[in-house]
Order: structure tokens, then sequence, then C-alpha cells
């Protein structure tokens, strides 16, 4: 059990940080060249390898009980990603269909994934692990966010976003980590995020009906 705990630390972080890394390019637009099924690969692996660190963890020293769920949450979201991926994307790069992601909800969404995988730890009772405490703060900042800002305000983007994060926001009323204790609160309001441009209609986007994403995986 030991061993099985000493190699999941060794791991752990190196992964997780790459991973973090990654999607926060995703969140600014960059797949760092990759066509849409190596981004769903990519997600997928992400998927998988928090199926891993869940189940190595069980029944081991636990610093926090709520690991094994949020690694479940972000399992549903890497899934969810993976699958949205394909309607998202709107610019051919190069002839191996590389892609950008334009998408300003899906950036988002990516943002706010990096935002809680980053946070995920398992010295759950200290700040050793000094990422995932800047991230918890991070979340804990876009928590007060949305705190702030009205719901009626919401347009159906902002209104997704809002459920997507009440979804990942997640505190266990069992659990003693320093997440689950809200030992990151922020101590002044954070800054605003900036506003959605206005929701172009259908029209005003100049997409037409013989525009289609079949292109990105022609050879």
């Amino acid at each position: 059990m030991s061993n099985q705990l000493s190699h999941l630390q060794l791991d752990f972080k190196a992964t997780r940080d790459a991973f973090v890394a990654e999607l926060e390019k995703f969140s600014e637009g960059d797949t760092s060249g990759r066509a849409i099924v190596r981004v769903q690969a990519f997600l997928f692996h992400i998927k998988n390898k928090l199926a891993m660190w869940a189940t190595i963890r069980w029944n081991l020293r636990k610093e926090g009980r709520c690991f094994e769920d949020r690694c479940i949450n972000l399992m549903v979201m890497a899934d969810e990603l993976a699958q949205d991926v394909p309607y998202c994307v709107t610019t051919d790069i190069n002839e191996r269909g590389a892609v950008d992601i334009q998408d300003l909800v899906m950036q988002k969404r990516f943002d706010m994934f990096a935002m809680q995988l980053g946070s995920l730890t398992l010295w759950g009772h200290s700040n050793i692990d000094t990422t995932a405490v800047e991230n918890a703060c991070m979340a804990e900042e876009e928590q007060r966010r949305w705190e702030q800002k009205p719901a009626w305000r919401d347009d159906e983007r902002s209104e997704s976003l809002r459920l997507l994060w009440t979804r990942l926001y997640y505190k266990d009323i069992l659990c003693d980590c320093h997440q689950c204790l809200d030992s990151y609160l922020p101590a002044r309001d954070p800054t605003p995020s900036p506003p959605l441009p206005p929701m172009l209609t259908y029209s005003d986007s100049g997409y037409s009906d013989s525009d289609s994403l079949s292109g990105l995986f022609e050879e």
C-alpha cells in the first residue's frame, strides 16, 4: 500500500500540472496543432488518469475524503468536453486538420476545467502542494464572481457556464481538507470577469448551410 501511494505521489503532481498547462492553452484557443480527434484523445487520457488516481487512492491513507468525488466530477467534465469539441472549433489551420478553439464559451469551459483539475491534490491537510493551493484560490475567486453576478442578467451562454460551475465547485461538508473547510476564500472581492460579447444571430455570423466542420477531417 505504501509503495502504491509513493508511486502515485511521484506521478500525480507532474502529470496533473502537465494536463493543466495544456488545458490553459485550450482556454486561449490553442490546441498545439492537434486535430479534433487528438483533442478528444487528450481529454479521454485525462479521464482515464483521473479514474486511475481515484482507484489507487481508495482505502489508502487519505488527506481529504472529497478526492474521489472530485475525480468523478472531473471525469464527467472531460467526457462532456470531448463530446462537444467537434461542434466548437471553427478554424482549419493546416492540411492535417489541426484546429483552433474559437468558441468563447468552450474556452471558458476549458478554463474552469483547468482550474478545478489544478486544485486536485493528494495533500489536502496542508499547503505543501502550492500549485493546488493557487488553483484553489482561483476557484474561490471564480465562485465569488458568480455569486456577485445576478443570475437574471445571464444570457443563455452565461447561464450554461453558471450551471457548469455549480457542478464543478464541489465541497463535502464531512471532509476536513483545506478546500472543503473554506481555507482559501478570497480576502477581498476579485476583479470581475470581462463580459462576453453580444450574441450573434445565425445571419450575423456569416455562416452558410454549405459550411461544414466535415472539412476538418478531409485529407
